[in-house]
């Protein structure tokens, strides 16, 4: 009924967009950076100010008076509001100066004229004054700027040094502790492992490490395209199981897999190539929420090795998966459900662990049709779903009856 269309014009994504949104962003920094150095004032920006409030080098009656001279008290103590604007800062004490009690100075790279030669000693009085922020920031300033070529050379090296120790830091994590996996389109080994965890990590789609267990007997992951390799009429689907060939041309196959239970790998969310699988595919053969992966390319898999099984399969993986069975429990209390479940953070619903005897054990006996078993996913309890802090929550709670939505697999 349904056949996949080879003759068709596949579309590929692109950053032309983006390209020219940067590249126009860049032309508008660009021509800020030409105006401002044409009709900018970059006196203004320092705002030296003398004794009468003038912006020294930018109010039209110092406007070639740059330079900012400060006269000292009888103490030799130094005022920003006691300054005068100058065309060029005296370099001699001899030399005239606005000031009754004058100094040799030099100027600064803040265009404030600073005690030198013979009138050094007043530096240190200047430095200690209100004006030492001001002194400090011209002493940093003038450093940098000699020290250009050595930043100019640091910066990419800095930058490259941190990005792989990001990349490393990245990859280390994941292998470690990633649950979700994003794939690149061409085959490329345990580098394409390791750059598929780096998607993991940024897209943040996988299920959190931290595992939980509880008792309740004893006591009270990127835009992706796809193609259907075959028509849905030549899939095999037999007992809720069927297989999906998927097909990436971007670097996702699109699927968010649950590996919290290290025996399961379960679906919870379908994106880029598995949506377009699932466009073309029957609903009967459709991947969706809480299937679980049987097989990648004909390998069995668990919650273990599917991500790295996912990763070796390179752009292309023939998935075999199981369709889960909705069971809806009525257990009434009192009584033990005589079950020990597990969940992580972000797990889809809690696993059943163990089954022992209890309340959940005497249904399976009264409703052999219905029953739950062990790995078994709990997604609701008494209408509460979510997150699995959520059910546990409301599983201890309940004291009368108690209505279970389980998600059973053969």
């Amino acid at each position: 009924m349904f056949s996949s269309r080879p003759s068709e014009t596949r579309r590929r994504t692109t950053d032309i967009p983006c390209c020219g949104i940067f590249i126009l962003a860049v032309g508008v920094f660009a021509g800020l950076l030409v105006y401002a150095e044409r009709e900018g004032n970059p006196h203004l920006i320092l705002g030296l100010r003398d004794a009468d409030g003038q912006v020294c080098g930018a109010d039209f009656a110092v406007k070639n008076q740059p330079y900012l001279y400060l006269c000292p008290d009888a103490s030799n103590n130094f005022f920003m509001n006691a300054g005068h604007c100058v065309e060029a800062c005296p370099g001699l004490a001899s030399e005239k100066t606005p000031c009754p009690k004058g100094y040799a100075s030099l100027p600064s790279e803040t265009n404030i004229c600073l005690p030198a030669g013979q009138s050094a000693d007043l530096l240190s009085k200047m430095e200690s004054s209100e004006l030492s922020g001001a002194i400090a920031l011209s002493h940093l300033y003038t450093n940098l700027f000699r020290a250009w070529p050595l930043l100019l050379i640091a910066a990419p090296l800095l930058s490259a040094a941190i990005g792989c120790a990001y990349l490393r830091i990245s990859i280390a994590w994941c292998l470690q502790f990633g649950q979700a996996v994003d794939l690149d389109s061409t085959r490329r080994g345990q580098a394409l492992h390791r750059s598929a965890c780096i998607m993991a990590f940024c897209t943040a789609c996988c299920a959190a490490p931290d595992k939980s267990e509880l008792d309740f007997g004893s006591k009270p992951l990127v835009d992706a395209k796809g193609v259907l390799d075959k028509s849905p009429d030549q899939v095999v689907v037999e007992s809720g199981i069927f297989e999906a060939k998927l097909r990436y041309e971007g670097r996702s196959h699109g699927l968010v897999i649950d590996t919290a239970n290290d025996e399961q790998a379960i679906i919870k969310d379908v994106t880029g190539a598995g949506l377009v699988w699932n466009h073309n595919a029957a609903e009967h053969q459709q991947i969706k929420t809480a299937a679980m992966v049987l097989k990648v390319n004909g390998e069995a898999v668990t919650g273990e090795n599917v991500h790295r099984k996912l990763a070796d399969a390179g752009p292309e993986a023939t998935l075999t998966l199981q369709k889960a069975v909705e069971r809806n429990l009525v257990l009434h209390k009192p009584g033990q459900l005589g079950i020990t479940v597990k969940f992580a953070k972000s797990s889809y619903g809690i696993w059943i662990a163990t089954l022992a005897p209890g309340l959940v054990q005497d249904w399976n006996e009264k409703n052999p049709d219905q029953t739950v078993s062990v790995n078994d996913r709990i997604v609701s309890v008494n209408g509460v779903t979510g997150q699995s802090q959520d059910l546990v929550a409301k599983m201890r709670e309940v004291s009368d009856t108690i209505v279970l939505v389980v998600q059973h697999y053969e």
